[in-house]
């Protein structure tokens, strides 16, 4: 295998592939966070009915370049939204166990997914940081496993 080294760039050149990095500039989110600690929201939900809720509103967020969608928890219900230009879609699902505070919080649909299609779990904890920046999934038959979606900011 080659490898080449520049200021920003690192370059692997193998037998049948070749793999190309690339430093990022900026800031990064701050992801050291406490699993345990200061939540605005937490509550329970069945997997396979958050994953079926959340693939039917990606079908509209998928229409917009971001594939972001807005989740809004309440005491007894959350609701995931996503708008195109000419469509809409809304679901909401009863959820069990309910800790914290309302609030709204958005986030990629599509990393989303994946990070629950990845649990191995038929219960999923949902948790959202104090802070409104991180909604984390975390399996209730497993603990230690969790999966983290960065929240992104929005104009409502």
């Amino acid at each position: 295998m080659d490898v080449r080294l520049c200021k920003s760039k690192i370059e692997f050149n193998g037998k049948d592939f070749t793999l190309l990095t690339h430093s990022i500039s900026g800031n990064y989110p701050n992801v050291d966070i406490d699993v345990e600690g200061a939540y605005a929201a937490r509550f329970n939900l069945q997997k396979s009915t958050l994953i079926a809720s959340l693939e039917r509103v990606e079908i509209i967020a998928s229409q917009e370049r971001t594939n972001l969608i807005r989740m809004r928890v309440q005491a007894k219900q959350v609701q995931f939204s996503a708008s195109s230009q000419v469509n809409q879609a809304l679901e909401s699902l009863d959820i069990d166990q309910f800790l914290g505070v309302e609030c709204k919080v958005s986030f990629n649909v599509g990393y989303a997914l994946e990070a629950l299609k990845a649990l191995d779990t038929e219960q999923v904890q949902v948790q959202i940081n104090q802070g409104m920046q991180m909604v984390l999934f975390t399996s209730q038959e497993n603990e230690g496993v969790l999966q983290l979606i960065m929240a992104a900011r929005t104009a409502d």
